[in-house]
């Protein structure tokens, strides 16, 4: 009896024993089928920083790998382009120099690197130089160009020294991203980031959407320029080192501007392209060595904030102006009653002129002859201006605001508020996100 149940002991734990192992055997089956999709990212060395080489490592990689250029000084003649949801890092700033010696194709562009990705393909670039080269032609677009839908990438120490194109760095179509702890440095009178909204949600060509869809002041939903310096040498003009049109989104925050400003395009020097939309510009630093430059922020339309930046050797904060108050560019005209774009309904005939200084969301207009040819029906949306800091002007006066045309009213169109905020606005949260989010090229990681 005590042998029966000894045997049936033996039994039962055997029983138990087999089930763990088979238990143990399926589960070491299920991780073996799934390894694929869970593989760690893979670091891709370039053999040079040569164009080849780096194109080589690109074309190896797939999304979530970093390719990592060594350092070395390597002259590039044509362009790469990247499409991958990819990290591409340098050895640092003057430590991997891509020299810009791109050969222009027929319409005048030419970039050194170009990233087109799509919503969802998050990318990064740091820890490169790219200078000038030989070319004595400027390129139309820029040494450095981002277009696409992607709404997460950053660029990151990087340094444009002297590059000869329309902008150092050309933003365009449905992004945005951050660009931080990077350098921009010119003597040839050209924009060091420049920010085009074109097809905003993913609609229209000229900005269109951009100015149909709420501003959104203090979200995610715009081109971050941080913690980065801009230096215009050899120019007596306050150059502007960031720009927007075509309704162009950015914010410009703690970054440092010698001989430089910043502006927004309106509707009257880009042709058919709408004014930039909207501009935050805080806690910069603005010096003008000669003590005699203008202003920090050139205004031609849109809306936005500038508070509490530092500004030193000009004599206005911000410049808030409507070109086509005086001249008329095609499409849109005069402001001056003649155009159908304009409200047009004030004593001051014309005004409310369309995208300037003070107006924002509005009807969507589309075509290259905008269509209707209405008045957009846009709401007031006035720019607000605090807690800015001028010294040392030159011996002359300081100003927060000169307005002289007649449609851009202070306390109507653009509103200097002193001490005090912006009702209702809180600025987007500082460092940026996607400063951790993209830290170290080897955590980039879109799993």
């Amino acid at each position: 009896m005590v042998d029966a149940c000894k045997k049936s002991y033996y039994a039962l734990i055997g029983g138990w024993i087999m089930l763990v192992v088979r238990t143990f055997a399926l589960v070491a089956v299920m991780v073996l089928v799934n390894l694929p999709l869970h593989v760690e990212a893979a670091v891709i060395n370039a053999a040079s920083c040569s164009r080849a080489n780096v194109g080589t490592a690109v074309a190896a990689a797939s999304d979530g790998d970093t390719v990592q250029l060594p350092a070395g000084t390597c002259s590039w003649t044509s362009t790469l382009s990247v499409t991958k949801a990819i990290t591409v890092a340098g050895a640092g700033i003057d430590q991997t120099i891509l020299v810009d010696d791109v050969v222009l194709d027929v319409g005048g562009n030419g970039a050194v690197l170009d990233f087109d990705t799509v919503a969802g393909k998050n990318w990064r670039l740091t820890g490169i130089t790219i200078r000038y080269g030989s070319r004595t032609d400027k390129a139309n677009n820029g040494s450095l160009t981002v277009h696409g839908g992607s709404k997460a990438w950053r660029i990151d120490h990087l340094k444009m020294d002297d590059v000869y194109a329309y902008a150092q760095l050309k933003i365009s179509g449905d992004t945005w991203g951050l660009i931080d702890h990077s350098t921009f440095y010119t003597t040839r009178f050209v924009n060091g980031v420049s920010i085009v909204h074109n097809t905003w949600g993913g609609v229209g060509a000229n900005g269109d959407n951009s100015w149909a869809t709420a501003a959104n002041l203090g979200s995610v939903q715009a081109v971050y320029v941080e913690d980065s310096t801009f230096t215009n040498a050899g120019h007596t003009l306050a150059l502007g080192m960031v720009e927007a049109a075509g309704g162009g989104r950015y914010v410009a925050r703690y970054n440092t501007f010698t001989d430089s400003s910043i502006q927004n395009h309106g509707t009257e020097t880009s042709g058919r392209f709408r004014s930039g939309r909207y501009i935050e510009a805080y806690n910069n630093v603005f010096t003008f060595s000669a003590n005699d430059g203008n202003w920090a922020l050139d205004l031609r339309g849109g809306t936005g904030v500038v508070f509490n930046n530092t500004i030193t050797g000009l004599q206005n904060v911000v410049y808030a102006h409507n070109d086509r108050d005086n001249v008329s560019y095609a499409p849109w005209g005069k402001c001056d009653g003649t155009s159908s774009y304009d409200q047009n309904t004030s004593s001051q005939t014309g005004y409310a002129c369309i995208d300037q200084v003070g107006r924002g969301v509005g009807g969507l207009l589309a075509n290259d002859s905008p269509t209707p040819a209405v008045w957009p029906n846009q709401a007031s949306e006035p720019f607000y201006v605090w807690g800015n800091a001028i010294t040392n002007p030159g011996g002359r006066t300081p100003a927060t605001i000169n307005a002289p045309d007649r449609h851009v009213q202070v306390g109507r169109d653009i509103i200097d508020n002193g001490t005090t905020a912006k009702p209702g606005y809180t600025p987007f949260t500082y460092p940026h996100p996607l400063a951790g989010v993209l830290g170290a090229p080897s955590s980039f990681n879109l799993k």
